[in-house]
C-alpha cells in the first residue's frame, strides 16, 4: 500500500477552488495599491468556509491505503504573491512536500503534492496547511479525514496475525494462502460482484484461483471472513498478482499484492 501524507479522498476528478483576496505592497510601476488574486485549488476532496475559516475534508479513506492529493496555487494579480507553507500534523500518516518560501508570478502557478495514508484505529485524524505571505493575513486550511475500517485483511484465519493491507510487499506463500477479512467500520459491509467476490488481477492472475471463497457479507463486529488463493501453476513457478475487494454500497476497496510458489517450487 502506499500510502507521505496529506488528505486526500476518493472523490477523484472534482476539483475544488478557495478564492482568497490579498492586499499587496504598493506597486512602485502604479504608484497606487495592487492586489494578488490568489486561487488555491485541490484536486479533490470537499472545501468549505465557515465564517473564515477553511477547511478540506477528504472524508473517508480505507485504512492502509495512500491517497495523493495535489495542491495548486494560481496568482491572477498584477504583482507576485510570495508566502512561506508551513505543516502541522496529529502524526505521520499527513506529509506533504510544502515548506519555506515560494513565490507565484503574475498569470503563473505553483503546485506541492502531499498525501495522506490513515492508520489510526480510534477515528479521525487532523492537520493544518498554512500560507502566509509577505503582505497580508495567513491563509489556513484545516485538514481531515477518516480511516475506513471496513476491510482490514489479515495472513491467516484470525484477525491476530499481520495484515497484508499495511505492507507495500507482496505477501508470499507456497501452494496456496489464507487471508481472513476483518470489519472494525460502524457498519456491514457486502462484497460486490459474485462468488467468489474477490478479484484476481496483474501479470499472474491466470496462475491463481481462489480455491476457498469468502461470503459476500463482512459484518461489523463479527469475527473475520475467510478465504483462501491457491497456486495453479505447474513446472516449478512462482506467481504474482493482485488481489481486490469492493464494498457494494460505497465503493471502499481493498487490495494487497501476492506471490505464491507452486508445489515443485517450494
Amino acid at each position: 500500500m502506499k500510502r507521505k501524507h496529506l488528505l486526500f479522498s476518493l472523490l477523484a476528478a472534482v476539483a475544488v477552488t478557495l478564492l482568497v483576496a490579498l492586499e499587496g505592497c504598493p506597486s512602485n510601476s502604479l504608484g497606487t495599491s495592487s492586489y494578488i488574486i490568489s486561487s488555491i485549488t485541490a484536486s479533490s476532496g470537499s472545501l468549505s468556509n465557515t465564517g473564515g475559516n477553511w477547511t478540506l475534508d477528504a472524508g473517508t479513506i480505507p485504512q492502509y491505503t495512500t491517497e495523493n492529493v495535489t495542491f495548486t496555487v494560481t496568482n491572477t494579480g498584477s504583482g507576485a504573491f510570495t508566502a512561506t507553507g508551513t505543516q502541522s500534523f496529529t502524526n505521520n500518516d499527513f506529509s506533504t512536500n510544502i515548506g519555506g518560501s515560494f513565490t507565484v508570478e503574475p498569470g503563473a502557478s505553483n503546485s506541492f503534492v502531499g498525501s495522506f495514508t490513515p492508520t489510526n484505529p480510534s477515528g479521525q485524524e487532523t492537520g493544518t496547511l498554512t500560507l502566509t505571505p509577505t503582505s497580508g493575513s495567513p491563509i489556513v486550511i484545516s485538514l481531515k479525514g477518516t480511516p475506513d475500517q471496513s476491510f482490514l485483511v489479515y495472513n491467516g484465519a484470525t484477525n491476530a496475525s499481520p495484515q497484508v493491507t499495511n505492507t507495500t510487499g507482496p505477501y508470499s506463500a507456497c501452494n496456496s494462502a489464507t487471508f481472513s477479512i476483518y470489519n472494525a467500520s460502524t457498519s456491514n459491509v457486502t462484497l460486490s460482484g459474485v462468488s467468489p467476490f474477490v478479484a484476481i488481477s496483474g501479470a499472474g492472475s491466470a496462475d491463481f484461483s481462489v480455491s476457498t471463497p469468502p461470503t459476500s457479507s463482512i459484518n461489523h463486529g463479527v469475527g473475520p471472513v475467510v478465504f483462501v488463493v491457491s497456486a495453479t501453476a505447474g513446472g516449478g513457478g512462482t506467481v504474482t498478482a493482485t488481489i481486490t475487494g469492493v464494498d457494494s454500497a460505497t465503493g471502499a476497496t481493498f487490495t494487497f499484492p501476492v506471490q505464491i510458489a507452486d508445489s515443485f517450487g517450494c
